[in-house]
């Protein structure tokens, strides 16, 4: 009876020794599944972060080029001033010549507007070399029912004569319009360097529009922009521009300090 007691005894603890020797196992086993879990959830952080930090460097790195290449520098803000004062300087001494040259273009209609048959509204006007037709001094056709040609007195100026400093005067006024015109984007393009807010696109973009923009009158006195078919003259017949060798340099005399002569309409 004894003896299968402890038969008995013994068979429990066998059994319960395999039953903890399995719940054991499976907590190793459920341990190292956590283990290796965890490790690879470490792994997969860390390689996600070595792949930010590359891609933080690459783009700091984009930015810092970028901004290399946006950045408009000191060097090249100095050359530009001296264009548009060289341009400035040009755009000035055009306006004298064009100043003086109205002033004498004035005179000479004056003259001949003196000299001319005046009709009872004040017009004056003159009649063509063949007799057949009558304008008044702004370049009208003026109708016979006005007044027919052979009222006009032969010695009066003839419009041939009147025409040609008519031609001239208007063109002087177009070019002095452009030369003002020109000389007020100067100034602005001197306002957006002071401003310092030019991207490099918008500053290089402004030095090309002043260079094309110039007026033939500008070109003809700046180096690099003289007129093209000047150009191709002088060289094809190996000579130097002559307007090349001229002193654009900023003389008192070229800082106006009264009116331009000629500047009126």
């Amino acid at each position: 009876m004894g003896r299968d007691r402890g038969h008995g005894e013994e068979g429990v603890r066998r059994i319960m020794q395999i039953v903890a020797s399995g719940t054991l196992g499976r907590e190793f086993t459920r341990s190292a599944d956590a283990l290796r879990r965890h490790q690879h959830m470490f792994r997969l952080r860390e390689e996600r972060e070595r792949k930010a930090k590359a891609e933080r460097a690459e783009n700091d790195m984009s930015d810092a080029l970028d901004a290399a290449v946006l950045v408009v520098t000191a060097a090249e803000i100095a050359d530009f001033r001296v264009e548009l004062d060289t341009y400035d300087a040009a755009t000035v001494a055009a306006l004298q010549e064009n100043g003086l040259a109205l002033e004498h273009v004035r005179e000479r209609l004056d003259a001949m507007l003196a000299k001319a048959h005046v009709l009872p509204d004040g017009r004056r006007v003159f009649k063509t070399e063949d007799g057949l037709q009558v304008f008044d001094e702004h370049g009208n056709a003026v109708e016979a029912e006005t007044i027919a040609p052979q009222e006009i007195n032969d010695a009066r100026p003839r419009w041939e004569a009147y025409k040609p400093h008519l031609d001239e005067k208007q063109r002087l006024l177009a070019e002095q319009s452009d030369l003002l015109d020109y000389q007020a984007q100067l100034d602005d393009a001197r306002d957006r360097l002071d401003a310092g807010d030019l991207t490099r696109e918008e500053f290089y973009a402004l030095r090309e529009d002043l260079k094309e923009q110039a007026p033939d009158a500008v070109r003809a006195r700046v180096p690099g922009l003289q007129i093209d078919a000047r150009a191709g003259r002088d060289l094809a017949s190996g000579g130097a521009d002559p307007t090349a060798a001229e002193d654009l340099s900023i003389s008192p005399d070229m800082i106006s300090t009264g009116p331009i002569p000629g500047l009126r309409r």
